[in-house]
């Protein structure tokens, strides 16, 4: 790559990517005008990126005669128009404008599945605080249900329910014993008696029914 250009007398540096050139005065030159810097508006994708834009900029300096060195020197929008027109130059802009666009476009598909995540972690703690509720009411039915269960066990029930009939049968014998001694009238013994033995036979149905049941249960528990 060429070190720099003759102006007639004066050796003007060829501008290096990333440094500022300082135009020198001399005959024909203006002076004290601002540095230009190389990438004030270009930002370069890499070091392979950046020797290519510099070798076709090279090229493009080395065709040019000294008038068109002087204009550039002279008008800073020249260089930017060198540098716009510069295929290589549009090749990095593009690739930089697509790289911002996918990453905009992912930025914001990153945050629309930030809100289905929050949606669905504000779902996962309903639920677990519904399922903490169930577990709650299970535990308290499950209680009942033991101590239900230790009250009215079947060998409970059907010793209770042995009890009232043996009781039931004494009473009604009790009532034919008074109403065969004449102490209870014939209408009062067919109520009462009536009334003894049919609830005596209601409840010895319930015992056997009950026997059945027991029955079964011990078959199925020992099978």
């Amino acid at each position: 790559m060429h070190q720099g250009y003759n102006y007639g007398s004066i050796r003007m540096p060829m501008p290096q990517a990333g440094s500022q050139y300082t135009p020198q005065t001399g005959p024909g030159m203006p002076a004290n005008r601002p540095p230009y810097n190389m990438n004030a508006n270009i930002n370069f994708g890499g070091r392979s990126q950046t020797d290519t834009v510099m070798s076709k900029l090279s090229s493009q300096l080395d065709q040019a005669d000294q008038s068109e060195l002087q204009e550039l020197h002279d008008k800073e929008e020249k260089v930017h128009q060198l540098l716009n027109e510069n295929s290589e130059v549009k090749q990095v802009q593009a690739e930089r404008e697509m790289q911002l666009a996918g990453n905009r476009s992912l930025a914001e598909y990153n945050m629309s599945q930030g809100s289905k995540l929050a949606e669905c972690k504000s779902r996962l703690t309903n639920l677990y605080e519904q399922l903490n509720e169930q577990t709650v009411k299970f535990d308290e039915n499950k209680q009942n249900l033991d101590y239900l269960s230790d009250q009215y066990n079947p060998d409970t029930i059907m010793a209770l329910l042995q009890t009232s009939v043996a009781q039931l049968e004494e009473n009604s014998e009790k009532t034919a014993d008074g109403f065969l001694d004449g102490e209870v009238t014939v209408e009062d013994f067919l109520e009462k008696y009536v009334k003894e033995r049919a609830e005596l036979h209601v409840r010895r149905t319930k015992v056997d029914k009950l026997k059945e049941l027991m029955t079964h249960r011990n078959v199925l528990t020992t099978s």
